[in-house]
This record gives structure tokens, C-alpha cells and sequence, in this order.
């Protein structure tokens, strides 16, 4: 597999970063199919082995398994801790079965491990208990998913003090409105403090609202972009329905989708190669990394690699899109 330069940072991470979500989860917009903790870890070593050495987790998706199972994969395959890259996340809870029967004291989703939010002291427990669960000493990456309410200064300052403490390397902004990233970055600045070196955020062929504000911010910035949700709920591998967590941004946005759709279709059939493959191949294009969910990961990953598109092409798979309404742009909703 071969590697990606980020931003000015110059993060280097595997082209097809692996979005790592496993086991049954009660957030109703989260992966709920399941996978074994043998079959998970033999999923890893396979993903490792081929060159996938960037990990996409998030502490909140099952119940923290993932992070768990990372840190078993390190120790039991003696991964050596150096040759991979772990992105983590905070912002989201971790739920408690019972409470999430009795309802309480989460904002949006059930009862919680731990409060939910942005504040001082929830993002140094946070990231505390992640290195535990990972049996890592630093995270490379930490994924910062905006929640309404939380304070700027305070919550650059937190992640200042992760960065300086060796605990975390660098920043990256999750699923947030450009307004959002500009407010935060200005503020490390203006205090000298750690300054976002990544964002990441839902971006594909039937989704590209990224591309009005929040990448040309980024581009002079020199953040670089990470993509999840490359495959767009499934319908880019041409499986023609939403599962019924599916995200509202493409049930708004259907007779659009049918146009794009039938142009990947079309350039496809010319590559001859599978749906999936050239919407994987379309973001590598664009020189952004895509973080591809675990049961997406087969070879279409690897013969993405290996797709050229020209500037024809490109222009084929594109010209349709067209601005989504607002309602559409729910990105602090997301995963």
C-alpha cells in the first residue's frame, strides 16, 4: 500500500486509511453489524500485513471494543507501535446497556460511561482511558468531534496541553461546518497553541458540500483531508437503497443521486472495474485519503490504487452534482 503525505504537517498515512468499526453499538448511527473479537484481530494483521497501517477508531463505537481490540492486536501480533498510525476520537459517549433502558443522563443517545462534551476535564479523562484501552503510550492522531456548547479557548487549551504532554501528536477536526474550524484554529493561534493538522468529514460523489468553504479553508491552512463515508451509505457500490440508519444527506438528494449514479456506472464499465472501487479511486484523485469501514476493505482498495482517471473522466463523474439544501448539511449529527 502506498503512503499519503497530509497537510503541512506532512502526516504520512497509507493512501486507504481503515475505518475501524466493530461489534454491535446503541447509537442508532453507528456500524451494527458484528464481528467477532478472533475474526476482528485476523481482520487487522491482514489489513497491517497488506500495508493498511492507518487505524481510524473512535472510543464510543462499540462500547470502546475497538480501541480494546487495537491494543490487543499491538501486543498479541507484536506490531511494533512505530509502523502504524492510530487515529482516536473524542466528543462522543460510550453507553451503559442499563442506563440506556433507563434513559438519562446523555445529551442525545442514553446513559453514558462518561459525560458527553468538550470540556477540560472530560478530554484528558478521555484520552487517558483510550491509551489504557490501546496500551499505548500516545495517540498519533485525535479526532476532535465538535459538540454545541463547547468553549474555544478551553478546548484548545485541553488539546494543547495533550499535545505538549507527549500524549497525542497531532489534531484533527472531525465533522465540522467551516464557521466551526475557523473559530477554533484562530483561537490556538491567537494563543500559540497546537493548531489542527487534519480534518475529517463525510465526502464522496453524492457528497461534496465540503468543497464550498471548509476544503478551501483547509487548502490555505494546510490541513490536510481525510474522508469517511467514502462508499456513501452503500450506495456507491451501486446497492440502490439506504439501510435504515442510512444519514439524511442522501435521501435529499435522489434524483441527483440516480444521475451520479449512473455516470459511475458508466466510467466503471470503461475502467472495467467495480463501482466501489472507481468511487475509492475518485477520492484518491483528489488527494484525499479515504477511510474505508473494515467489512469494505477487500481488494477493491487495492485495485483503486491502480485506476487512472483522466481529466475526462473526472469531469464525467462530477459535472451532475449539484449543491445539497441545508438541511442535508447535518455534519455534528455524524459519526
Amino acid at each position: 500500500m502506498e503512503s499519503q503525505i497530509l497537510g503541512k504537517h506532512r502526516i504520512d498515512v497509507s493512501k486507504v486509511i481503515l475505518n475501524w468499526k466493530i461489534h454491535d453499538n446503541p447509537c442508532p448511527k453507528a456500524s451494527t453489524r458484528f464481528l467477532p473479537d478472533d475474526s476482528a484481530l485476523l481482520l487487522l494483521k491482514d489489513a497491517y500485513d497488506r500495508g493498511i497501517d492507518t487505524w481510524d477508531i473512535t472510543d464510543c463505537c462499540a462500547n470502546e471494543k475497538s480501541e480494546t481490540l487495537i491494543g490487543r492486536a499491538l501486543t498479541d501480533y507484536q506490531i511494533p507501535r512505530t509502523r502504524v498510525v492510530i487515529m482516536a476520537k473524542l466528543g462522543l459517549p460510550t453507553f451503559e446497556p442499563q442506563a440506556l433502558r433507563q434513559s438519562g443522563r446523555a445529551i442525545r443517545y442514553g446513559g453514558t460511561v462518561h459525560p458527553m462534551g468538550l470540556i477540560h476535564r472530560y478530554i484528558l479523562d478521555a484520552v487517558a482511558a483510550s491509551l489504557v484501552r490501546l496500551k499505548t503510550q500516545y495517540i498519533d492522531v485525535l479526532k476532535v468531534h465538535y459538540m454545541e456548547g463547547a468553549v474555544p479557548k478551553e478546548l484548545m487549551a485541553a488539546l494543547n496541553d495533550l499535545v505538549q504532554t507527549g500524549k497525542v501528536n497531532y489534531l484533527c477536526a472531525s465533522n465540522m461546518y467551516c464557521w466551526q474550524l475557523a473559530t477554533l484554529q484562530y483561537a490556538a493561534k491567537m494563543n500559540g497553541w497546537t493548531t489542527f493538522a487534519l480534518t475529517r468529514g463525510p465526502y464522496n460523489l453524492l457528497y461534496r458540500e465540503g468543497e464550498r468553504e471548509i476544503y478551501p479553508f483547509c487548502k490555505a491552512e494546510g490541513i490536510g483531508i481525510v474522508s469517511w463515508d467514502p462508499l456513501a451509505d452503500g450506495l456507491l457500490v451501486g446497492q440502490g437503497y439506504l439501510p435504515a440508519h442510512g444519514f439524511p444527506r442522501y435521501r435529499l438528494s435522489g434524483i441527483q443521486n440516480g444521475r451520479i449514479l449512473a455516470r459511475v456506472s458508466q466510467i466503471a464499465q470503461l475502467k472495467r472495474c467495480s463501482m466501489r472501487t472507481l468511487a475509492i479511486a475518485w477520492l484518491l484523485a483528489k488527494k484525499v485519503c479515504p477511510s474505508v469501514d473494515m467489512h469494505d476493505i477487500n481488494n477493491s482498495a487495492w485495485e483503486a490504487l491502480m485506476v487512472r482517471l483522466t481529466d475526462y473522466n473526472m469531469n464525467v463523474l462530477e459535472e451532475e452534482y449539484r449543491a445539497l439544501p441545508m438541511d442535508a448539511l447535518n455534519l455534528n449529527e455524524s459519526l
